[in-house]
Formats: C-alpha cells, structure tokens, sequence
C-alpha cells in the first residue's frame, strides 16, 4: 500500500509569499544570485570529499533556469539542518536554456541567458514554459551526463526540485529499464530520491517511459498546496507512475519551494534518510569552512527567496 503522510510543516514567512516580483525585481535578484553562485568552491572538491565520510551522499538537480550552485544557496535550510546526516552534491544540467529560448523569453520570467535546462523542446510558442511542452528531445543527451555524474560521484540518493525533480524521475525509469535488460549496469541504481515540486512530463513518450518502468527506488513526494506553478496534481500524476509500494508522500502550504528544513518536514526527511543512512549515529560533522559557506550561501539564499518566490521556475 501507498505510505502517504500528509503533513503539515510552519514555514518561515519569506517563504509564505506567493505573488511573483515584478520582472525587473526578479533579473536584479537573478544576477545578483548567478553573481553569489560565481563564488561557491567547486561541489566535488577534495576538502568536501572528505567531509563525506560516514553520510549519505545525495546527488542535486536545480530547476529550470538554474544552475546547481544556485540550488546549493536556495537549499541552505535544508543542508544546515541535514548536515550531520548527508553530503550535498551538486550536477548542472547539459543544455542553456538560451539554445531554446529567446533572450526577451528568458527575460520575462526573470531568467538569466546563463541559466539551464534538462530538457529541449520545440513546440512552445512565445510565454510558454517547458513544462508545457508535449515534444521534449534530446533525453539522451540528459540521461548520459547523468549517468557520468553517478560513475564520478557514487552518490547513494537523488534530490531534485521542479524541472530537476522530473528529470530525476525520468532517469530513474530509463536507468531500471536499461538495467533490467543488461545495460549501464555499472551505473549504481540510487538508493532513494526526493522528487519536490516534479510534475509527469505532458510529452506522450516521456510520460510513458514512467508508466511502463514502475520505479520502485523507494521515493518521498514533496509538494506544495498552494503551488501555483507546479499544482499538487501535476505532482500527484507523476507519483502514481511510481510502484506505490515504495512511494511516499508529504504536502505542506506553501507554494513552488522547497521548504524550510524544520519542523515537521525535517522530521519526515530525517526518518525517510535514516532507512539508507550508513551510520545510524549520525554524528558525522562538516568541515568548519564548509559550514561557514552553508551559513553564507543559507542567508544568501533566503534573502533571494523574499524577492523572488518561485520566480523562475516551471510554470505549468
């Protein structure tokens, strides 16, 4: 049976906003963000390597018009508050979203002209965001880097937000149906993943690689009941793809967020972890300028999320 805990998390203020900023508020919030993100160190450095050690490894994929710096300063709550239990790892999605998008569309949603995209599209006209696309192309080429950056990066789980949390699910079933006939058998199969804010591609091909494939890598389903962008119901198509035996579920009131790890969410996400965790004490501690940059890039992210909540994601 579904294990569905529909719960309910307080969410800091900042975070309870859901009317969009204006453009121009948003590509001075973007830049200055992009501008932050320019001077995080590298997520697969020898020192955060170390820092690994004894913790879940969990791989991160940002959302549409991101990067995953960007992400790494949007999660700041969540890496300070799981920072005894999980290393963060970042991956950047293969395509600019500028190779699709015009410079004007990425203006209006207060993208920048180096933000990414995990997928490609060709039959949105002008306004349009992809995840209203029903013609993706190019899923090789996502599905590749992916694999290459589970090969480098070991990681034991999945987290991905938005567009990112989709492209995690997608990989996941083309990943379990390469290896149930033999293939990319040397690409580890992730542990768990946390899909927050996904939706089930509009795409007929997509959508039905997930149907068929029946994910069963045990999943938690974050979602927002007030999410404009991405609806609960965009998000609740595409957990009904995966094996229910394995799929769970937790909604709190916000909008198109990940929202502030305390609470009731964190209490879900530390007993979601704990079922992969490697070292049941979790004692593990960050390096100390690791965790100066989580405080850094935490304020920093916060302070982006006042001007800008759920600027520059998919918007359905």
């Amino acid at each position: 049976m579904l294990r569905r805990s529909i719960l309910r998390c307080n969410l800091s203020v900042h975070h309870r906003c859901t009317r969009l900023a204006p453009p121009a508020t948003r590509s001075a919030a973007s830049s200055k963000i992009l501008a932050a993100a320019q001077q995080l160190v590298s997520p697969m450095s020898s020192q955060e390597d170390q820092a690994a050690d004894g913790k879940l490894k969990m791989l991160c994929l940002h959302g549409f018009l991101q990067n995953g710096n960007i992400l790494r300063m949007r999660i700041g709550s969540m890496r300070k508050g799981l920072k005894s239990r999980v290393h963060f790892q970042f991956h950047d999605a293969p395509f600019h979203a500028a190779s699709t998008l015009t410079e004007q569309q990425i203006k209006d949603v207060g993208g920048s002209t180096d933000g990414l995209t995990w997928f490609q599209w060709s039959d949105l006209g002008p306004g349009k965001r992809p995840s209203l696309a029903v013609k993706f192309s190019n899923w090789d080429t996502t599905y590749a880097s992916l694999c290459d950056a589970l090969r480098q990066q070991q990681p034991d789980g999945l987290f991905g937000f938005s567009q990112g949390a989709t492209a995690a699910a997608l990989f996941l079933a083309a990943l379990q149906t390469a290896q149930r006939q033999g293939k990319d058998l040397d690409v580890p199969l992730p542990k768990f993943c946390i899909v927050c804010a996904g939706f089930l591609p509009r795409d007929p091909e997509y959508a039905a690689l997930l149907e068929s494939a029946k994910v069963d890598v045990p999943t938690l389903f974050v979602m927002g009941a007030s999410d404009a962008l991405i609806p609960p119901a965009r998000s609740h198509a595409l957990m009904d793809t995966f094996d229910q035996r394995t799929a769970d579920m937790f909604e709190h009131p916000g909008a198109h967020m990940v929202p502030t790890c305390t609470g009731e969410f964190k209490q879900q996400m530390v007993s979601f972890l704990g079922r992969f965790d490697s070292d049941a004490s979790g004692t593990v501690s960050v390096g100390t300028s690791l965790d100066s940059l989580d405080d850094a890039t935490a304020a920093a992210g916060a302070e982006q999320q006042k001007t800008e909540a759920a600027a520059v994601f998919d918007k359905p």
